[in-house]
């Protein structure tokens, strides 16, 4: 067994050797996006025992599907998997494309030869594509379906040969030609205003007022909103740290990526709202900020659409006051660079990719600012 340096993707993986009850030995690799280079090789050293036990115990208990696994027995031990090694909120997502979609659209009850083949898999290709989802979400599902595949062939269920040839069948849908792409929505600052001004001090919704105010201006996701603690508020700072997040099942977890951990600044008038609302709960450092047991998102929703019938804007998604206020710092001219960091992306790429929409009107009129054979008002 060895710990294996991956620089080209600044990951660390375990790579050790199984060996099967007909005799056959097999190497492995363990890999995890957690494993980055900057967790070092002590940590690694730490953690390897056991990722092997487990990973080796995982293995061997599915040995016994052999030539004899139904497509059913296959999808129900990948789904058990998922939700040993991933976080539960994606584990789910998981589950719920081999639910609705792969044990749907293939044949269940087959023996895995016979409901895994070139046909089917193309059939089942088709039938996704034709659901007229973006190409975002359809290549979401045939990924899941490629990845159980690479579970198959991983445990010998399937050849190296087959899985490769039918995941193939299985590629991407190319979303270059996708029109039905629908662009983040947003309310503009404007709308935001009149949305906001319609919490009222004194009424039964006031408390949710510094949420939204929160969520808005930091451009926080709904589960690092109600997972914020009010240990991770520097009221000297003007900062909030997101470090732990609540899924829409009431569990605490990480946050989305690394990047994703980085404090975030807000207006000092929110600050005080927050120093406000702290003050009157009589709360401790350990406890959340907004509410004191795991609150559904269907009760952020209601509450959110109840004020905007009565600001008489469009209803939007809760994730959409994240979108918001990502447009009005594109619109205030603000650095891509800092929008990217503001919301917490992974890169300025991703910031772009997401918004491209917004940033075309960026450079109205920069030609009108360019004078020809040089520059003018000092723009280089």
């Amino acid at each position: 067994m060895a710990i294996v340096e991956d620089r080209a993707n600044g990951k660390y993986y375990i790579s050790y050797h199984i060996k099967y009850p007909d005799g056959e030995t097999k190497t492995v690799n363990i890999k995890s996006k957690e494993w980055t280079i900057g967790k070092g090789k002590r940590f690694m050293k730490q953690i390897e025992a056991s990722e092997i036990e487990s990973d080796k115990a995982k293995r061997l208990s599915n040995y016994h599907l052999g030539g004899n696994a139904t497509f059913s027995s296959l999808c129900d031990a990948y789904v058990r998997e998922q939700m040993d090694s991933l976080k539960p909120q994606t584990a789910y997502g998981k589950a719920l494309v081999v639910k609705d979609y792969m044990m749907a659209l293939f044949d269940r009850n087959s023996r895995l030869d016979r409901a895994l083949t070139a046909e089917s898999c193309s059939a089942f290709r088709d039938k996704v594509a034709s659901k007229g989802y973006t190409s975002s979400r359809t290549n979401q599902i045939l990924q899941v379906a490629r990845s159980v595949i690479d579970y198959a062939c991983d445990r010998d269920l399937l050849s190296y040969e087959s899985g490769k040839r039918l995941q193939r069948l299985l590629k991407p849908v190319n979303s270059r030609i996708d029109r039905s792409r629908r662009d983040p929505q947003f309310w503009t600052t404007e709308e935001y205003d009149r949305f906001i001004a319609t919490f009222k001090e004194g009424d039964a919704d006031w408390k949710w007022r510094t949420f939204f105010e929160t969520m808005y201006w930091g451009a926080l996701r709904a589960s690092e909103a109600i997972g914020l603690k009010w240990k991770y508020v520097n009221f000297d700072r003007s900062t909030i740290s997101i470090i732990e997040t609540v899924d829409k099942s009431g569990r605490v977890g990480t946050t989305k990526n690394s990047s994703s951990d980085a404090p975030v600044s807000l207006p000092k008038d929110i600050m005080a709202e927050l120093s406000a609302l702290k003050e009157s709960l009589y709360c401790g450092d350990d406890d959340y900020c907004f509410f004191v047991k795991h609150v559904a998102r269907t009760s952020v929703k209601r509450m959110l659409d109840k004020h905007a019938k009565m600001a008489g804007v469009k209803q939007i998604r809760v994730h959409d006051l994240r979108h918001s206020m990502a447009s009005r710092l594109i619109n205030a001219g603000v650095n891509p660079l800092i929008v990217s960091k503001h919301l917490r992306h992974a890169s300025t790429q991703q910031t772009l990719d997401t918004y491209s929409h917004l940033f075309p009107s960026v450079t109205d009129g920069l030609m009108d600012k360019i004078e020809k054979g040089g520059t003018k008002n000092g723009l280089h």
